[in-house]
């Protein structure tokens, strides 16, 4: 359906789609035009390559949906990143150091010299400092509000790490999603350390041995939020007290535990709720 304004400059927006089929009357035409589909899907189906160009424009490496993507194992060179909005984007501008992780966490950078074939190893390896922390549009769409997905590889039989710490500056306070290989728990949870939230648990659903034990966990984490789902468990749901969880935290990073590799960060808009989240985490999704 066209919809067009006889004074260049000059858009009408109509409540709803009825209305608008019934302004389009022949006295509104007008060389320009604005094209109006009744759903995403039918406008996506409409739209040509060239009109879809730009910032925006989605690689095929980058999943449907996703507002920012880190594909720390494709790229030549390898690492690659990509932010709704603005395109491709390097690495270091999305993980990097943020001082105020010194306080729950630990001196925090990204290392290129960290990627391996199979991944990024987030530890100290050989002197090389590798513990990333959120930066950029990373750190900001997360204090807003999302849906996260992380993958990792879960190298050796035994070992511990967290796959994200989101602490205050102080170190009094984080929330933390943490992880370990060792059997029998091979565990993941998620807790406050200002309690009433957690430890919050699945148990006995972390892959470990080989990089080919392939992990992978879905969050959503909002102010009042805390939901997530390992593996393709079911979801996790917790709620958070803005003032005793949120309020005072500033600052995430990652710290996989020893020779485990980070592979893939995806942030999302967050889901209304639990729904979707446990499909999210299986491998391969």
């Amino acid at each position: 359906m066209t919809i067009t304004a006889k004074n260049i400059g000059r858009i009408n927006v109509w409540p709803t789609y009825g209305i608008a089929r019934e302004a389009d009357t022949e006295e509104c035409k007008f060389v320009g035009q604005l094209t109006v589909w009744q759903t995403n899907e039918e406008a996506r189906a409409n739209i040509s390559h060239e009109e879809e160009g730009g910032a925006d424009d989605r690689p095929d490496w980058v999943p449907a949906d996703a507002v920012i993507h880190i594909d720390l194992v494709g790229g030549s060179p390898q690492g690659r990143a990509w932010v709704q909005g603005t395109g491709e984007v390097a690495v270091d501008t999305l993980l990097g150091s943020d001082p105020n992780t010194d306080g729950a966490g630990t001196v925090s950078a990204y290392n290129p010299n960290c990627l391996t074939e199979n991944g990024y190893a987030c530890s100290i390896t050989a002197g090389e400092l590798g513990l990333p922390a959120f930066i950029g549009s990373l750190r900001t769409q997360l204090f807003s509000g999302c849906t996260i997905r992380m993958t990792w590889a879960g190298v050796n039989e035994s070992g511990s790490g967290d796959l994200l710490l989101i602490g205050n500056e102080s170190g009094s306070n984080a929330l933390e999603y943490y992880y370990t290989k060792t059997d029998p728990g091979r565990w993941f949870k998620a807790e406050s350390w200002a309690g009433d939230y957690g430890p919050v648990e699945v148990t006995g659903i972390i892959n470990k041995g080989s990089v080919a034990a392939i992990n992978c966990a879905a969050l959503t984490i909002v102010s009042t939020r805390s939901e997530f789902a390992v593996n393709g468990s079911s979801a996790q749901a917790g709620t958070l007290v803005p003032e005793t969880h949120w309020n005072d935290l500033v600052a995430a990073q990652i710290s996989l535990g020893s020779d485990d590799l980070l592979q893939s960060v995806t942030l999302y808009d967050p889901l209304p709720d639990t729904t979707g989240l446990s499909e999210l985490s299986e491998i391969g999704a």
